[in-house]
């Protein structure tokens, strides 16, 4: 879409690094530019959906090298008018399921597991599901790669039924979260003040804001 591979191709993955931000923002420009002239406003809207993905996608490929991963195991119960006061929305480009927001509703949160090199982290942890968290389990199941419909099958009244007297049963939610790993903190100051996004909404001047996305569903 943006003039970054061949008509109908995709771009190798070996290739993908090799693209400067100033030069993904230049095709950008230019693909709009076109879109513009031929007066296509859904054009313009798919480039700026895809120059999101690129920026999204970089930004991952750079982050995951010098993070570590903690997953937080919590316990909700579904409400008859609110279900389990979980927010999340899909992540694009990853598919990713994230919480947009601190539920209230899941207690006895613990450390399930965490990878090494994170124990600095670990020290001052808030041990709590927290907005950005990406839901990876419910129960048994590991619920990486599920659409939006099967986490919201796999939690319907069939599949989560009252126990005796009407109770509904605590469902386990599992979370991970992506902590800097030890060796990199001595930098996040410096990082988090020279942020890639930051870089590239330099590059593109103004970029126009895509429509509002409609209201994420609650689990």
């Amino acid at each position: 879409i943006l003039g970054l591979a061949p008509a109908g191709g995709r771009v190798p993955a070996a290739a993908r690094e090799a693209f400067t931000d100033p030069q993904i923002a230049r095709a950008y420009k230019a693909s709009v530019a076109a879109a513009a002239l031929r007066n296509d406003r859904a054009e313009r809207d798919r480039c700026t959906r895809a120059l999101q993905n690129v920026v999204a996608a970089r930004r991952a490929r750079t982050e995951a090298a010098r993070c570590g991963s903690c997953v937080l195991r919590g316990y909700a119960r579904r409400d008859p008018e609110d279900g389990f006061g979980i927010a999340i929305e899909v992540e694009e480009p990853t598919g990713e399921l994230v919480l947009l927001e601190a539920p209230t509703t899941v207690t006895d949160v613990v450390v399930h597991d965490y990878s090494p090199g994170i124990q600095r982290w670990l020290r001052d942890a808030p041990i709590k599901f927290m907005a950005g968290d990406v839901l990876v389990g419910i129960g048994d199941d590991d619920v990486r790669g599920w659409p939006m419909e099967r986490v919201l099958a796999r939690l319907c009244e069939r599949r989560v039924a009252a126990g005796p007297g009407g109770r509904a049963p605590a469902v386990a939610f599992l979370v991970e979260r992506r902590p800097l790993l030890d060796a990199y903190c001595a930098d996040l100051e410096a990082r988090q003040s020279d942020d890639v996004e930051d870089r590239m909404d330099r590059d593109l001047d103004a970029l126009d804001a895509p429509p509002p996305p409609p209201p994420p569903p609650r689990l």
